[in-house]
């Protein structure tokens, strides 16, 4: 008898750890990264270097990625500072125009949503790292997102207007 409750017990147990949100998504309740620009990339695709808050660095790349299609669209790109790569200003202009099409963002910015066919990571190498206190990291991974496919993917699914109209 002592077998089987044991056993429902943890039945019961990883049933819940299953329901429970990913780590990932924690992470993104709050949009905390900052974007570098870096150097040059070829045309219809930005590169430059994401910096993403994390207190695991397992989940930096994904973070990263996300993170750097999130600045792309709602933040924009600045300028180096020497001035040698310009900058790019956001697809969406507007404050109230994440909230507007909050749904869409949810499933858009969701584990293994869209946003990965748009973006990918730069280079192979180890990600910059910075200890901001004893739980906390700052993640710099240099990335490149497709600009092009993703405003014609948001023109596309009526979020931003097409360009000249």
């Amino acid at each position: 008898m002592k077998k089987i409750l044991a056993l429902c017990f943890l039945t019961l147990l990883s049933t819940l750890n299953g329901c429970a949100p990913k780590k990932i998504d924690i992470y993104t309740n709050v949009w905390r990264y900052s974007i570098e620009s870096t150097f040059t990339s070829k045309s219809g695709s930005k590169a430059f270097k994401i910096w993403s808050y994390s207190r695991n660095t397992a989940y930096a790349l994904e973070l990263a990625k996300r993170n750097a299609v999130h600045g792309v669209i709602f933040k924009g790109i600045p300028a180096s500072a020497d001035g040698r790569v310009p900058g790019q200003m956001a697809l969406l202009r507007g404050s109230t125009s994440e909230s507007q099409n909050q749904e869409y963002f949810n499933n858009f910015f969701a584990n293994g949503g869209s946003y990965l066919k748009f973006v990918t990571q730069a280079s192979d190498e180890a990600p910059d790292l910075v200890r901001i206190n004893k739980k906390e990291f700052k993640v710099g991974i240099l990335v490149i997102v497709n600009y092009d496919l993703l405003r014609n993917q948001l023109e596309q699914d009526g979020i931003i207007r097409k360009l000249g109209l």
